[in-house]
């Protein structure tokens, strides 16, 4: 396998491994990111933080009363008399179809042919193939 593709692989595999052997690609400075200060804070200092957000507790008092709704006394207008539509009148039934297929289509009519007394002529063979050393230049 002493294939130019063999010698350009085997010598890159080797200078690659070599160079982080040695340390060269390692000398990289870390990324800045940005932090976030933290405080702690106290038990009581939460519950104040969390307090606005919690339902109130239930009471001894009785709740407030649900406003009630205004109701219109008076009946809605009675619907004018509408005439139905007239029913139109049911189809007429439609004979089923027999139990018998049709008859089956008949055959195409067979292409005319066209027959002469003369014979073929034959097609002219190919050229042998040129085999490489044996043509004279």
């Amino acid at each position: 396998m002493q294939t130019p593709g063999t010698y350009i692989s085997a010598v890159g595999h080797v200078g690659l491994i070599g160079w982080l052997l040695l340390g060269w690609g390692l000398s990289a400075d870390p990324l800045e990111f940005e932090t976030i200060s933290v405080t702690t804070v106290s038990s009581e200092e939460f519950e104040n933080l969390t307090s606005a957000a919690r339902t109130p507790l239930p009471s001894d008092a009785p709740p407030d009363a649900p406003v009630q709704p205004e109701v219109n006394e008076t009946p809605p207008p009675a619907p004018a008399d509408e005439t139905p539509a007239p029913v139109p009148p049911p189809p007429t039934p439609v004979d089923p179809p027999s139990d018998e297929a049709p008859p089956p289509a008949p055959p195409p009519p067979a292409p005319e042919t066209q027959v002469t007394d003369a014979a073929p002529t034959d097609p002219t063979p190919p050229a042998p193939p040129i085999r490489p050393g044996s043509a004279s230049q």
